[in-house]
């Protein structure tokens, strides 16, 4: 992230596409809600580089359940843009 952040990047987009573990494992996707988390804790405390969310709504397993994980996703984690 430092080296990033040297380096003049000033923004980094996170493909998180949902909140609900079990949509992003259905979209194929390999990786944790925890680990998106974790960066996004690591780019705030070690750097100035804004952060930049990508989510998709509607996906066709999606419960109404999964969109407000989505949801609760967004406020926890702060993001710059969506």
């Amino acid at each position: 992230a430092r080296l990033l952040d040297a380096a003049g990047c000033e923004k980094v987009g996170f493909g998180i596409e949902s909140g609900s573990e079990r949509i992003v494992h259905a979209m194929g996707k390999r990786f944790a809600l925890d680990d998106v988390e974790s960066a996004l804790r690591i780019l705030r405390r070690e750097t100035r580089i804004r952060t930049e969310g990508f989510f998709i709504v509607g996906y066709p397993e999606e419960r109404l359940s999964d969109a407000w994980k989505t949801i609760r996703l967004l406020a926890r984690i702060d993001l710059d843009s969506a």
